[in-house]
């Protein structure tokens, strides 16, 4: 993984990690199949790029057709490593995971006494302040 503090720099980001990657590759007896890219500021937001290595190319990993655009989970890169294919499987929530915890979240905003119309701002503002990592989300 390699990390660049602009969001211009994704490319560059990407193609130092491939150099470790084939770095190590070459090196060692290890052999390293994925690499992630990194880019950007906490004002601008940030880029992630994903590479596998196929046949000696480095290609976007993959999930249903799409490029992913977060860093893996440990179970996304153990299926992309048994595929072995530029390929992982993504998990997404069913609707019925989806409206439980929608559920819920509105019995939280309710037993604080959140009226109804202010809801959605109270949710988008929490949303925003976890992406901007200005929240502290442990259990305590």
């Amino acid at each position: 993984m390699e990390a660049k503090n602009d969001l211009k720099k994704i490319d560059q980001a990407v193609q130092q990690a491939i150099g470790y990657a084939e770095t190590i590759n070459k090196s060692s007896k290890y052999t390293i199949k994925i690499v992630v890219g990194v880019a950007g500021e906490e004002d601008n937001g940030y880029l992630i790029s994903i590479k596998y290595l196929k046949n000696n190319a480095w290609i976007a990993l993959q999930s249903k057709g799409y490029s992913l655009t977060s860093i893996p989970s440990k179970k996304e890169v153990e299926l992309a490593l048994e595929a072995d294919d530029a390929t992982t499987s993504v998990t997404i929530p069913s609707s019925s995971e989806f409206i439980d915890a929608a559920l819920e979240l509105s019995n939280i905003l309710r037993f604080a006494k959140i009226e109804a119309p202010l809801r959605p701002k109270v949710i988008g503002a929490i949303v925003l302040a976890m992406y901007q990592g200005k929240i502290d989300t442990t259990q305590d």
